[in-house]
């Protein structure tokens, strides 16, 4: 097994366990990873296909307790950010890429450590489910991170764990068809994406049954905080690679 391959099978193990653990995560961890192994017009088509993969093995589990008018409003609002994501995606140059990887990485890691003040000014917006969508609906096409703006909202909303997980979860499973199919219109997932799925697939599933196994049995702070370091460690690490 090259290093490569080595890399890539241990962030979609550790990837598609935070997503089955929180209902989000997948991308988040993976994306900016597997960019500096393969770069950003593979990572980001990779990532989708397999994220959807675990997404449609869980989501019948949850739907029932998903809060519908969320997702609603929520999926409206991507409507209008997946386009303008798109062509991000498609027209930045590739270190240009992998310097917004890094500081949307850092970004987010920032935001969750002071999250309470911005979920404290996000309950205050109104319409506050159409922005946090049209944001994510950018964010899942040119950096393939639909996650972070939605999961803000949704703390910012108090809800349960199992709610929580179930709203994002159902919002993902809405909106990843979107991007993967223009990805696939714009010829952007080729041979080499779809055998890399297939081989990163399994292991995913893998993660996602260990996920589900200690969703009640792990303190959502300490996956948090573990989460959030090896996230913060990421963004600095694209950031010294592509700049030094």
């Amino acid at each position: 097994m090259d290093s490569q391959l080595a890399i890539s099978l241990m962030f979609i193990f550790l990837s598609a366990m935070l997503q089955s653990t929180t209902g989000f995560g997948f991308a988040l961890l993976s994306v900016p990873a597997l960019s500096l192994v393969y770069g950003p017009h593979v990572a980001v088509p990779l990532i989708m296909i397999v994220s959807y993969v675990t997404i449609l093995l869980n989501v019948k589990k949850v739907y029932q307790e998903r809060e519908k008018g969320t997702v609603k409003k929520l999926f409206i609002g991507s409507l209008f950010g997946v386009p303008i994501g798109l062509l991000i995606f498609l027209y930045a140059n590739v270190d240009l890429l992998k310097l917004f990887f890094g500081l949307i990485t850092l970004l987010i890691s920032s935001l969750f450590l002071f999250k309470d003040y911005f979920i404290n000014l996000i309950k205050n917006i109104k319409q506050g489910e159409y922005i946090s969508g049209a944001i994510s609906g950018i964010m899942t096409t040119s950096v393939g991170m639909p996650g972070p703006a939605v999961m803000l909202f949704l703390e910012s909303k108090k809800q349960e764990q199992g709610p929580y997980r179930a709203t994002g979860l159902v919002y993902l499973f809405l909106v990843y068809p979107i991007p993967i199919l223009s990805f696939l219109l714009a010829g952007l997932i080729n041979l080499f994406i779809i055998k890399l799925a297939l081989l990163l697939i399994p292991i995913s599933i893998l993660g996602m049954i260990t996920g589900n196994y200690i969703h009640n049995r792990i303190s959502k702070r300490v996956f948090s905080t573990l989460t959030y370091s090896i996230l913060l460690s990421t963004g600095l690490i694209i950031f010294a690679t592509t700049l030094f």
